[in-house]
């Protein structure tokens, strides 16, 4: 009824989420109005297999989400817009690489838009939702690549693009307004 594959490693402090279709998406794909089971957020899906693998001792080391292999439409319109935004000089702004892309800040306008996205939001979700385990933490910024196979006349859907959000720890009595801080 869903599809959740994603790895976890507590050590390094990483969660890779490579292929994640929600309860409700798989409903509409397939046409059909089963009933929806009452634990189905990525967020809570991800918190619980973190905590199965992690140990007292490291279930509060998160330090990265990558979101791989991006297919949902409206992050992969935000992620084409930011890159035109960022990189205005570029044709269509595609063939952006991992190894010469810089990290966006969550203070600027295209952080805060990629944070937004269907993909971003469940990043927030996962530090806000799970504070008591995880720590006050918050996404301190977001890499944007697509990977090698990505021709420029492609849409960005076909790119299958990947975001890694990167998240820090929130000092104490500290808040800078962005997810995972409230």
């Amino acid at each position: 009824m869903a599809e959740y594959d994603n790895l976890y490693d507590p050590i390094s402090g990483a969660i890779w989420a490579a292929n994640n279709i929600s309860p409700s998406k798989k409903n509409s794909q397939a046409r059909r109005n089963a009933p929806l089971p009452a634990l189905q957020l990525w967020s809570d899906i991800v918190f619980l297999e973190w905590a199965r693998v992690a140990t007292d001792d490291n279930i509060n080391n998160l330090k990265f989400v990558l979101r791989l292999w991006i297919v949902n439409a409206e992050t992969c319109d935000v992620i084409a817009h930011v890159l035109r935004r960022l990189h205005p000089s570029r044709e269509e702004s595609r063939l952006v690489h991992f190894e010469n892309e810089g990290d966006v800040g969550m203070e600027s306008e295209e952080g805060k838009a990629l944070l937004g996205t269907p993909n971003g939001r469940g990043v927030a979700w996962l530090l806000v939702q799970h504070r008591a385990r995880l720590g006050r933490k918050t996404v301190g910024g977001v890499r944007v690549w697509v990977d090698g196979t990505c021709v420029e006349e492609q849409d960005m859907e076909l790119c299958r693009p990947n975001m890694v959000f990167y998240v820090r720890d929130v000092a104490e009595g500290g808040g800078d307004g962005n997810a995972g801080t409230r």
